[in-house]
């Protein structure tokens, strides 16, 4: 079931999550979050491939491909759409051998590509926040709309507008009728119909890229085929990124833990905002296995051994006092026992911010999304 997404008043995303953690002991989400942040906001591109690898190598697999189309959809798409292919190709290579390789050759060209847009995004999150039309049309029907049905005549009218929070809430009322919203859409832009073969699941976010990918001025579609691939350097960055071999467990999170969580993020639906769970900090110095047990490569590290779940007090109990030692001499990082610098860069301060905040951040001359207009856009 897709979780639905609130908006606080102070314009955060909040939902009910639990924490769980990476192969370094960061939180997903923050690691999720501060990726997509180092993606868009260009910090560097080794922030980038570490991040990736710290998604990869935890063994969210499926979720880090979830996580590439919904960037491209959100971000690249109505501007940069032979870029899909490119993606589509990487995918194909990956299912076969799966390496690491190809989805870093996809964050390079997210990274690297400047045409990026931020309004199929905000129409995605109005999907789910805006309950409310802003306003009603009324006056006789423009003549174009004669022949259009009846129920999806605002729809089209806030379209035509421009009138984003309205198109959000007319989409969010039609989205079990995708087939009917595709055609009236094409037929709207006299447009013919775009074959997808990515296997993204949610329909209606393509729906919306293409709605504004055929909004847009022809001369403002990026046509260029020809794509970056990661190169040797960064492929060693990211080896030796991975490679824990020779070092002493006690010092794996100090070498290893190459950048602070983004504190940027704060707009997002982060385990630590949940006061369901124990602090960010508790959960790092008491029950880190415990969250841990979520994530794929711990859990195949937990299983080989007896152990039980302690919902309760939120711990991991082995059966076998042996193995607890065996455990320990084989995988415990000792977060607990880290400098204040290195359990920063999991835990630092990550203040509160809005989805506004967020956007005007990286977005700011977006030509959707201009500063002196930003009402007109705020979720």
């Amino acid at each position: 079931m897709k979780k639905k997404i609130e908006i606080n008043k102070k314009g955060r995303i909040i939902t009910k999550m639990k924490p769980k953690l990476t192969r370094f002991l960061y939180q997903f989400s923050e690691v999720k979050h501060s990726l997509i942040y180092s993606i868009l906001k260009k910090t560097s591109f080794n922030e980038c491939l570490f991040w990736t690898s710290e998604f990869y190598c935890s063994g969210y697999l499926k979720s880090l491909w979830k996580l590439i189309w919904k960037i491209y959809y959100d971000f690249y798409a109505i501007i940069n759409p032979k870029l899909e292919k490119f993606i589509i190709k990487m995918k194909e290579k990956w299912d076969k051998k799966q390496k690491i390789v190809y989805i870093l050759h996809i964050v390079k060209n997210f990274y690297y590509i400047e045409e990026i847009s931020v309004i199929v995004f905000l129409i995605r999150m109005g999907l789910e926040t805006q309950k409310v039309k802003t306003k009603s049309y009324r006056g006789r029907p423009p003549h174009w709309l004669q022949t259009t049905d009846k129920k999806y005549k605002d729809l089209l009218l806030a379209i035509h507008k421009k009138d984003y929070k309205n198109i959000s809430y007319y989409l969010r009322r039609f989205r079990k009728s995708e087939s009917d919203l595709y055609k009236i859409i094409l037929k709207y832009y006299e447009s013919s119909p775009k074959i997808y073969n990515s296997d993204y699941s949610d329909k209606i976010h393509i729906l919306i890229d293409t709605m504004f990918h055929l909004s847009l001025d022809d001369d403002k579609i990026n046509k260029r085929n020809i794509f970056l691939q990661a190169d040797k350097e960064e492929l060693k960055y990211v080896k030796e990124t991975n490679n824990i071999e020779g070092i002493k467990l006690y010092k794996v999170l100090k070498e290893r833990r190459k950048f602070a969580i983004r504190s940027e993020i704060g707009c997002f639906e982060l385990g630590r905002y949940d006061s369901n769970y124990p602090k960010i900090n508790e959960i790092q110095w008491y029950h880190w296995e415990y969250f841990a047990y979520q994530t794929p490569i711990w859990k195949v590290r937990f299983d080989k051994y007896k152990i039980k779940i302690n919902n309760e007090e939120l711990k991991i109990e082995f059966e076998d006092e042996d193995e607890y030692e065996e455990f320990n001499e084989k995988y415990y990082y000792e977060p607990d026992e880290q400098s204040k610098e290195v359990q920063e860069r999991s835990i630092g301060d990550i203040p509160e911010i809005s989805i506004n905040d967020w956007v005007n951040n990286i977005f700011k001359d977006d030509e959707f999304f201009r500063l002196e207009d930003k009402n007109k856009y705020t979720y």
